[in-house]
């Protein structure tokens, strides 16, 4: 059985942020991180920002957090 997971995102002062239900991180720098998740990719964009957590269930970014922006994931065709 295979267990879905959606993931849940908590912003703190727009200076924290958890992201809780994440498959990894896919970009990182002080500017922006890309978060991957179930559906889609999770992009920050801030100032100063720093993974200060990070582990299989749950990652931790500290920083000036500017925005938050969801990527969809593409339906690929298998014809």
């Amino acid at each position: 059985m295979k267990e879905f997971r959606q993931g849940i995102v908590t912003l703190g002062a727009f200076e924290k942020m958890s992201v809780e239900g994440h498959r990894g991180i896919l970009s990182y720098s002080e500017n922006e991180v890309a978060v991957r998740m179930a559906h889609g990719t999770l992009l920050v964009t801030g100032d100063n920002l720093e993974i200060t957590e990070l582990n299989p269930d749950e990652l931790v970014l500290h920083g000036r957090i500017d925005a938050i922006a969801r990527e969809k994931c593409k339906k690929i065709s298998t014809k």
